[in-house]
């Protein structure tokens, strides 16, 4: 490792090249920073890295644009698998949909879709299921329809991403 010499400011000062190089290959620059005597040092999280395995591993961001202003999709990987919460982006709609990955139950997730102005419009589960032909996701169980006031308006059953219900609900006047 190349480390920088920086002979009058004592040890740190001597040393702060190997630390600082240390310190950012092990994620820790802030605190070297203040260790080192510096100024705190403000950082983005780290995202989109690859585990030793070659997969996806952490805090994950993609983005529509060069520049990573507008967001496609955020969540994380642990060791090339989605969990917890992922969000999905529009282009020109912001929020289209919250994807959340089961711990409990692997291949499950709950999913929440939105009107472009940000009310619920649909929301259930589905199952990602690995088969001979490939991977598959399906919709399945109860899912609830919502109008763009907010208003439950149908409910939909589905087995293995094939609708086998619909009821549409009805409310009743006052």
């Amino acid at each position: 490792m190349l480390c920088a010499s920086h002979h009058s400011l004592g040890f740190f000062g001597r040393h702060y090249g190997c630390i600082y190089a240390l310190c950012v290959g092990i994620g820790l620059l802030e605190s070297c920073a203040l260790l080192a005597g510096h100024q705190q040092v403000t950082l983005k999280p780290a995202s989109n890295r690859f585990d030793i395995k070659g997969e996806r591993q952490g805090r994950w961001q993609e983005y529509f644009d060069a520049h990573n202003t507008q967001p496609a999709s955020r969540g994380r990987y642990q060791h090339g698998r989605p969990v917890g919460r992922w969000r999905y982006y529009g282009p020109n709609t912001g929020l289209e949909r919250v994807e959340r990955y089961h711990w409990l139950q692997p291949g499950t997730l709950t999913l929440i879709y939105f009107h472009p102005g940000g009310d619920i419009s649909k929301r259930g589960r589905a199952r990602i299921v690995s088969e001979p032909d490939g991977i598959h996701f399906y919709w399945t169980g109860i899912w609830h329809i919502y109008s763009p006031t907010g208003e439950l308006i149908q409910e939909e059953e589905y087995v293995l991403g094939k609708l086998r219900n619909r009821k549409a609900i009805i409310k009743m006047g006052k």
